[in-house]
């Protein structure tokens, strides 16, 4: 959210350097977020938006997620998860570099918004609780934008799943349906973390928003990670039956020509919750 108008200026003059930029920047995948009538006219304070939304190169998308996580009935160690991920910049990540593309550019958080939802199920090797691993098991989850940029999140709490109500058009972009590999839990510290390799589909809609390459890539990485501050647990986070992951933070990115399997090496390493955050940025992608 943009709160005065030296923020639009702001805006508008880093748009053009980001224009600038772009060329240098080696493109990983493209992205017209002017497709599936997106570029909708956006305000910020107030004014009108001017629409320099445009074509694009990046490499990852970095947001926030929430989650409630609940321990399945009649099973031991087993739990479901449904959450949602909203994404708040689209970024070009180059070593310890990390450049943001221009919201004006990229028309995201003021045109649209760009979200996932989810549904999921992991196991644990023990009750979930500090230092108790779990693998993932199965996934549902799609990718939506949203004209307006209008929708509302409601984060999870003990008793409620965290949930997204749509207040304009949206379009799926794409599906996730299966785990090549993946990790969750809560580490040492107390924070929860979630490393996720799977496969990736886009939607006709989605091949007009992510344009290059074509055929798009077929497997998504995704790690997200908090601290203790950002989730509540029910009755304690020893042994819980409810976890509510208040906020997580982290980033999505792609990988897998059509004919290739990803390496499973190339999951982010996460879970270190504060200290290992740093860590976590230098080494995003360990492959």
């Amino acid at each position: 959210m943009f709160n005065t108008k030296s923020t639009l200026r702001t805006l508008i003059a880093g748009a053009f350097l980001t224009m600038a930029a772009a060329a240098q920047a080696a493109p990983v995948f493209s992205v017209d977020p002017r497709s599936n009538g997106l570029d909708v006219p956006g305000m910020v304070d107030g004014q009108e938006v001017p629409n320099l939304s445009r074509e694009f190169t990046a490499n990852t998308i970095k947001g926030e997620s929430s989650a409630r996580i609940e321990l399945i009935e009649g099973t031991t160690n087993r739990y479901t998860s449904v959450g949602w991920i909203r994404y708040d910049a689209f970024s070009n990540n180059v070593g310890n570099t990390s450049t943001n593309i221009n919201a004006l550019i990229s028309g995201l958080g003021i045109n649209y918004s760009l979200y996932a939802t989810f549904n999921q199920t992991f196991t644990c090797n023990g009750a979930l609780g500090t230092n108790v691993s779990c693998a993932i098991d199965d996934i549902a989850l799609s990718l939506w934008a949203d004209a307006g940029a209008d929708s509302e999140f409601r984060t999870a709490s003990l008793t409620a799943d965290a949930i997204v109500i749509p207040n304009g058009a949206r379009v799926e972009l794409g599906t996730v349906t299966s785990i090549l590999s993946g990790a969750a839990g809560i580490n040492e510290l107390g924070g929860a973390f979630q490393n996720v390799n799977s496969n990736f589909m886009l939607t006709e809609a989605g091949k007009a928003f992510f344009v290059e390459p074509d055929p798009f890539y077929t497997a998504a990485f995704s790690a997200f990670n908090n601290t203790s501050s950002g989730l509540v647990c029910s009755p304690n986070c020893e042994a819980p039956t409810v976890v509510a992951i208040t906020q997580e933070s982290g980033i999505t990115d792609f990988n897998g020509a059509p004919a290739e399997v990803p390496e499973p090496g190339s999951l982010a390493l996460m879970g270190l919750g504060l200290l290992g955050l740093g860590a976590y940025r230098r080494k995003r992608l360990q492959k």
